[in-house]
């Protein structure tokens, strides 16, 4: 980033908060598992070249888990949310097992945060996360089951039909139209002279649809982590319909390298053109259905690749502080904590099974060979329970 202040901003939210910790320094944590030493624990798995080039998500931390919704059609007037790993950043080609790596250190910090989530509450999570995945990857059914993604369908299309995001950050002006609500408060500053042609540049490369219309926008700051000081912009678009209906709220942000896999992975200069095409192709081979998120896409603007992602009531993210909130005042218990890490380990095998690896084979079929020659799902389980015990603290 050229604005320093963004990078000391993220140090500051990764000191503050051991989950936004764990998020800042995936790429810390993967060169410290890269590292030779005599003691690590080795894995009975990864024992075929191809199960280190599965295409995986990199980092599929509870957070990271989203409810999309398909744009409604004629044959599909009221598509069914479905649930996405849509931070496609750190995608890549490497070990299947890194994925399931990541996604129980998330589970692990999130029950850090619980007050009572003992050493069983968070190993049950963990077990649950091997559970789901092991399923799926066999045949199962990849469909998420507990409460807490329920919740989040529900406050989609609670809040989606109510238009809540776009209301709040781009309000109706006196003139029936949208003007993007600028503050601190809300993370949102006026474009410079700069970033408007990057921006300009940036729509007239993306796929956009035939009818859209910019209505207004805005510079945005103080979202994620490791991507906090990416240059991130939201613009305010309808499909020139006068009524507020079709109005919506469109995020695009800088893509940056994505970091660098342990193993035996690919190396990303050999497997993609840049990071546009990258987060591109994870979209659509990883996600339960491509048009999951009908506005996503990349282009190419200012020397930077940008990627493009609704940024509406309609998709709802896990908060890991709100889950907290939750667990305090009882909303949520320790079977909801495990329903959930079920659910994150049946969404990653769906995600799995439909990618293919570095060589084009079929993923699903790699992985679970791999996973019954090194002990199937009990060993699988040990190995993330060990694995979560050395990466936590």
């Amino acid at each position: 980033s050229d604005e320093p202040w963004l990078v000391e901003d993220k140090f500051a939210i990764m000191a503050a908060d051991p989950y936004d910790f764990m998020r800042g320094s995936a790429a810390l944590h993967f060169a410290d598992l890269a590292r030779a030493a005599q003691d690590r624990p080795h894995t009975r798995f990864l024992q075929s070249p191809a199960a280190s080039t599965v295409l995986i998500f990199g980092d599929p931390h509870p957070e990271n888990a989203t409810v999309c919704r398909a744009d409604p059609t004629d044959e599909e007037p009221d598509p069914r949310p479905t649930v996405e790993l849509v931070d496609l950043d750190a995608s890549g080609f490497g070990p299947w097992t890194l994925d399931l790596r990541r996604a129980a250190l998330g589970l692990a910090m999130l029950s850090t945060g619980l007050e009572g989530c003992e050493a069983s509450c968070r190993a049950g999570a963990i077990e649950a996360l091997a559970e789901g995945y092991a399923d799926v990857i066999a045949g199962g059914d990849s469909a998420d089951q507990g409460d807490i993604f329920a919740d989040l369908r529900n406050e989609s299309r609670t809040e989606g039909a109510a238009l809540q995001r776009t209301e709040v950050y781009a309000p109706l002006n006196a003139r029936g139209g949208r003007t993007m609500a600028l503050g601190t408060a809300n993370g949102l500053d006026a474009l410079s002279t700069e970033e408007r042609l990057v921006l300009s540049q940036i729509l007239s490369e993306m796929p956009l649809p035939a009818d859209f219309r910019m209505l207004d926008a805005a510079r945005r700051y103080g979202s994620g982590v490791t991507s906090r000081p990416a240059l991130r912009f939201v613009v305010a678009w309808d499909r020139g319909d006068p009524s507020p209906e079709d109005d919506a709220l469109l995020s695009f942000r800088e893509v940056a390298d994505p970091p660098v896999f342990p193993g035996r992975a690919v190396a990303r200069s050999a497997a993609f053109e840049n990071n546009g095409q990258r987060v591109a192709l994870a979209a659509e081979r990883l996600w339960s259905r491509p048009d999951a998120d009908p506005r996503s896409g990349w282009a190419p603007a200012g020397g930077m690749q940008f990627k493009a992602l609704s940024w509406t009531s309609w998709f709802q993210d896990i908060d890991h502080i709100k889950l907290q909130a939750d667990w305090d005042d009882g909303s949520i218990e320790e079977e909801d904590l495990w329903d959930l890490g079920e659910d994150l380990g049946r969404t990653l095998a769906g995600s799995h099974g439909r990618a293919r690896t570095f060589a084009g084979d079929d993923a699903q079929h790699v992985i679970l060979t791999d996973l019954r020659a090194g002990g199937d799902k009990a060993r699988l389980t040990d190995e993330l329970l060990r694995d979560m015990a050395a990466d936590l603290p």
